[in-house]
């Protein structure tokens, strides 16, 4: 049994957990990494990292090895089978980052782990939270590994960057309201044969979405929306499901399989409690139709550490990242409807084209690259 005191605690080394770290240790708060994982995922999950993310992977000193390890998306084109239905340059939304990074997500991670090294902070792998105290001046904090060794952390704050089904947030008491879509989904990444590595594709037909995804080494993401809810295609299927909906013969079979994944859309009650605090999919939860999930993350990571170190107040922070989800799930929930089975795929066809080939491409191009979202403390 061991015993410490830092500022901060962050219950959860994901992605939003290790940028926290890293932006308090930027300000010089101390702070200890609380990670239930073992062994560091090697899942891409989570891929595109949007401009406004970038801008504050630039302020933490990460911008440049993240721009390296990934593969920049410059723009996205729309079909309706073969046809081509309009396309979105991400240049013409200005800014210093005219592109998304398409990164694994374990990528990200292993270049955040790599920083928080250099640093004071300290990383509790294997660890999970066992029991909590809340008192006046602190918070006390019992963790157990796996085979049953225990520390005592006491903290000035706790954040739960726990996740979905946080535990820092059921500790606290609040609520969690939101609900399950009926969209069920699968993915995998397969050798890119297309022609533009630089450019994300969406196709529209009458059995639902299918999105291609640029990613590192050659490879290419593909993401099939399932015709019948929790229907689950093999590989040959899956080749076979995309080529008849887009087209588009996929080579070879998918590195690492195929995953099937169903969507929802959750926000927390509150995300500030006493010294309490939530961030990321642990304060909310979206459609990942559009990739804002772990981006409103750091969002969340980049203000919270601004609040901890004084530069505007918990209140704030509690009603900028609640509004901030609830215009991200808004457009995410808009997006699962684009990309639904129609009846009439020749009608949302036009839809797209008219959206696409008009001035109101602008009003997509900044939901596509995460601009406008409500921001407490900017980059």
């Amino acid at each position: 049994m061991t015993a410490e005191s830092r500022s901060v605690l962050i219950v959860g080394a994901g992605p939003v957990g290790l940028f926290l770290g890293l932006a308090l240790q930027q300000r010089g708060i101390p702070c200890i990494l609380a990670d239930r994982r073992i062994t560091d995922s090697q899942h891409s999950r989570a891929i595109g990292i949007h401009p406004p993310s970038m801008a504050l992977f630039e302020r933490i000193g990460l911008a440049k090895q993240i721009e390296d390890a990934g593969c920049p998306i410059v723009r996205g084109l729309a079909f309706c089978g073969r046809q081509r239905l309009g396309e979105m340059r991400f240049a013409d939304a200005g800014g210093d980052y005219p592109y998304i990074v398409s990164v694994p997500q374990y990528r990200t991670e292993s270049l955040m782990r790599d920083a928080l090294r250099d640093t004071e902070a300290r990383r509790l792998q294997g660890y999970e939270p066992l029991d909590l105290e809340e008192h006046d001046d602190h918070v006390a904090v019992t963790l157990r590994n796996g085979v049953g060794e225990e520390t005592h952390v006491r903290a000035s704050y706790v954040i739960g960057c726990d996740g979905r089904d946080s535990w820092v947030r059921s500790r606290a008491g609040i609520p969690w309201r939101g609900g399950q879509y009926r969209d069920r989904y699968m993915m995998g990444d397969f050798p890119d044969h297309l022609p533009e590595p630089d450019t994300a594709r969406i196709y529209v037909s009458g059995e639902g979405l299918v999105e291609a995804i640029p990613l590192p080494s050659g490879m290419r993401r593909w993401v099939l929306r399932t015709r019948r809810n929790g229907h689950q295609l093999d590989p040959t299927d899956f080749i076979r499901e995309v080529e008849r909906r887009t087209g588009e013969r996929l080579p070879g079979l998918p590195e690492n399989g195929l995953t099937a994944f169903g969507i929802q859309h959750f926000v927390a009650g509150r995300v500030v409690q006493g010294r309490l605090f939530l961030a990321g999919d642990a304060a909310h939860i979206m459609s990942p139709i559009g990739g804002q999930g772990m981006n409103t993350g750091w969002m969340d990571a980049w203000e919270l550490a601004a609040a901890l170190a004084g530069e505007c107040d918990f209140n704030s922070y509690n009603r900028i990242v609640r509004r901030r989800a609830a215009v991200a799930i808004r457009r995410a929930h808009h997006n699962t409807l684009v990309g639904r089975p129609s009846s009439s795929p020749i009608f949302k066809g036009m839809f797209i084209r008219t959206m696409l080939n008009t001035p109101l491409r602008g009003v997509w191009l900044r939901r596509f690259t995460m601009q406008g979202l409500p921001r407490l403390v900017s980059a």
